[in-house]
């Protein structure tokens, strides 16, 4: 099958837009985790080899940033698309190691120089450059649709908000053909995420709305308790989605993720936790 050149270029953006969207959603639940500092610690890679100490320093740079990026987007039970990956790592990596510094001397072995380094990834320099190239690439037409459970009751999307306004550069489809077609089918609202015959029918009608990536999720938020001798109420929030291809109907990215906020006021400890 032969790839026009809009085509390569919605699908590459569409690669760029769902690493956005994990880096999003990993920073969030990383601060509520406590784990927020993963960006900020170093990143060590050994035996890097290179032509001469240029060639080095470039593989080694993108080493650390392989390295990085895994444990960025991936330190939980997400899973990511090898060709997400290559979008980053064989890109430019001018600004997104930071503090690097061979570590040791050279070792020769052969014709190549070899020693081990060591630097730090940046999420916010990923994120800003990747949006820069997101805009360069083109705009593909985005659609999701997020079943919400808030406190044992269906809610109208907080979840899809949240990413409307994190990311008000992207190309929303209006979702409301989507729910017709799929309230026609049973006369009530259904749950998608999971359900295999379902998103095989809304990758289907994505497709006839002209949507290139498809976004389907879940979230379900609970009320696990107050803490003793305080008026603070644990909010949990459980956070699943996959990211299709619509074009190919390709599952290109997907997690599943959680985090918990405290606070006295409901509403916004629904909302933090999301």
């Amino acid at each position: 099958m032969k790839y026009t050149k809009n085509r390569k270029r919605g699908l590459r953006s569409g690669l760029i837009l769902s690493i956005l969207i994990f880096l999003s959603v990993n920073v969030c639940t990383s601060v509520q985790n406590g784990t927020e500092g993963i960006e900020n610690r170093f990143v060590y890679v050994e035996n890097v080899q290179g032509k001469n100490e240029e060639d080095f320093e470039l593989n080694a740079k993108r080493k650390i940033l392989e390295k990085g990026l895994g444990e960025l987007i991936e330190g939980g039970s997400q899973t990511i698309d090898g060709q997400i990956k290559e979008t980053v790592t064989n890109s430019s990596i001018e600004g997104y190691v930071t503090e690097f510094s061979r570590m040791g001397s050279f070792r020769k072995i052969g014709n190549l120089l070899e020693a081990d380094a060591k630097g730090k990834v940046s999420r916010k320099l990923i994120e800003d450059s990747l949006k820069e190239r997101y805009k360069e690439l083109g705009k593909p037409k985005f659609l999701m649709i997020i079943d919400e459970t808030i406190l044992g009751k269906s809610n109208n999307s907080i979840s899809e908000n949240a990413i409307v306004k994190k990311f008000i550069e992207f190309d929303f489809l209006e979702k409301s053909q989507l729910a017709r077609v799929l309230t026609k089918q049973s006369g009530k609202s259904v749950t998608i995420y999971g359900n295999q015959t379902l998103e095989t029918e809304v990758l289907s009608t994505a497709s006839e709305m002209g949507a290139q990536i498809l976004l389907v999720g879940q979230t379900q938020v609970t009320n696990a308790g107050e803490i003793e001798n305080s008026e603070l109420k644990s909010y949990q929030a459980v956070i699943r989605f996959k990211i299709y291809d619509v074009n190919t109907k390709r599952i290109i990215a997907a997690d599943n993720t959680s985090g918990a906020v405290l606070h006295v006021n409901p509403d916004t400890g629904i909302q933090e936790a999301i």
